[in-house]
């Protein structure tokens, strides 16, 4: 509980002269006659469960008069501190450290019967307190019945992700190796992958586009040493095709050089002279 000076006679009388009043930075609309019910309508109530298909929410506090921390969702929740004679209420907004979702405070009720204030343009630090509606007739004011809290969420843009897989095929003399364990290397944002004939390899990546890269392939020919790959939340698949074809065996046969020596126009047949030749 909080305890507060009451306002001086001249805030009270700009309150209740005006039908919506700035007051310490924020908007004061009021007295509205009646309940909160009907501006509440376009508003799911919050009970502790978010529904995705919807954004905006509001939760009422019919127990005033203690301070209360209420959750609002998605790691959103709200300080309610009540003054000692509970005229008003201090509220204070306090947010998650990694928030998936902003949050606007659309406007919050006090309501006090027979009708209610209407408050906007909130900084919701703990500074502003919202007071219930000032009854002329004894000078005070009525104490709170509830408060109405209502409220929108916007999703922050989180990035998505996707896998990756990449797929090996190695073709030796045109057949197709289905049980070949040997394993490939890729590249792929600057991370390595695996694979084989018998095991994908598998990366997760923010949904995108990207380049992967064949890095060692030994003796085989690939169809292609990079691949372009795009990555939706459905995932991704590449699929990288190595040949190898077995050399053939070699035939061999005899090469004979023969040596002719001529003399004076005379074909030497008996010439023992040795003559040396290079092949291959």
């Amino acid at each position: 509980m909080k305890t507060k000076k009451i306002f001086s006679l001249i805030l009270v009388m700009t309150i209740i002269l005006s039908g919506m009043t700035a007051v310490f930075g924020f908007t004061q609309e009021g007295p509205i006659s009646g309940n909160d019910n009907d501006v509440l309508k376009s508003y799911t109530e919050y009970t502790g469960s978010i529904n995705p298909s919807k954004l905006c929410y509001y939760i009422k506090d019919e127990s005033p008069g203690t301070d209360k921390n209420v959750d609002l969702g998605y790691g959103y929740s709200i300080d309610l501190d009540y003054s000692e004679d509970n005229d008003y209420v201090t509220p204070t907004l306090n947010s998650p450290t990694s928030p998936t979702h902003t949050i606007e405070i659309k406007f919050i009720n006090v309501k006090a019967s027979p009708s209610y204030l209407k408050y906007t343009d909130l900084l919701l630090d703990g500074t502003e307190d919202l007071y219930s509606v000032y009854n002329d007739t004894n000078g005070k004011y009525h104490g709170i019945s509830h408060v109405s809290v209502a409220y929108c969420f916007t999703p922050i843009n989180q990035p998505e992700y996707g896998t990756l897989t990449i797929e090996k095929e190695l073709w030796i003399d045109g057949v197709k190796q289905e049980e070949n364990t040997e394993t490939f290397t890729f590249t792929v944002d600057g991370e390595t992958v695996t694979a084989s004939a018998v095991e994908v390899g598998s990366i997760q990546l923010e949904t995108g586009s990207y380049v992967v890269t064949e890095t060692g392939y030994g003796d085989y020919t690939p169809d292609a040493i990079t691949q372009q790959a795009i990555v939706t939340t459905q995932g991704g698949l590449v699929t990288f095709i190595n040949r190898y074809t077995t050399p053939e065996e070699p035939e061999y046969g005899t090469l004979t050089i023969e040596k002719e020596v001529w003399i004076d126009g005379v074909k030497q047949e008996e010439n023992t002279e040795t003559f040396t030749f290079t092949v291959d």
